[in-house]
């Protein structure tokens, strides 16, 4: 959302948009503050970029890259994308690397739930509740455990619906209960 809303705030001026962080994003699917023309053209500026997702700000330091890269000695981990655009596996394949992360397997595709049962996985982390909700629904016969990230744009009423989903504060928490075995 950061990068997203800078790119916008520098190839539209004069139109009024501030740029933003993800923590603070209150809605997901929201216009991040700025009119649909904005928002529209701001999206094609990133479907034909070739370096967009490949230059954006880390959200979490060094040292959890390092210990997610780690992982990779004991468990396979994919990473799972829905972002748009001609070169999105090559750029966040790129960005990863760029990160620390040795050799990534990343998928493009916004059927997470199925990637999750196809690939018998054992852990699930996103930030996107739909994905989460569903991603534990389709995946309730391996026991995937689905976690989400905690963003102010992600509430929902887990006694309602996802009772099987954890919400985790950080990335550095959803570790942590990995490498526990997820208890």
């Amino acid at each position: 959302m950061g990068g997203f809303t800078k790119l916008a705030a520098a190839s539209f001026p004069g139109r009024g948009v501030v740029p933003i962080t993800t923590l603070q994003q209150k809605k997901w699917d929201s216009s991040f503050g700025m009119d649909a023309e904005t928002e529209w053209g701001t999206w094609e500026l990133v479907k034909r970029s070739t370096t967009f997702w490949a230059t954006l700000e880390p959200l979490v330091t060094e040292e959890t890259l390092g210990q997610i890269d780690s992982l990779r000695s004991w468990a396979n981990i994919y990473f799972v994308t829905s972002r748009v655009g001609d070169t999105v596996l090559e750029q966040t394949s790129c960005w990863l690397k760029n990160s620390g992360i040795g050799w990534p397997n990343v998928i493009v595709t916004s059927a997470k739930g199925e990637i999750a049962h196809a690939l018998k996985a054992d852990y699930m982390i996103d930030d996107k509740v739909g994905n989460c909700i569903y991603t534990y629904y389709q995946t309730k016969d391996i026991e995937t455990l689905v976690y989400i990230l905690h963003r102010p744009y992600n509430q929902f009423d887990h006694d309602v619906v996802g009772k099987g989903i954890k919400r985790v504060l950080t990335v550095e928490e959803f570790l942590d209960d990995i490498v526990k075995g997820g208890k």
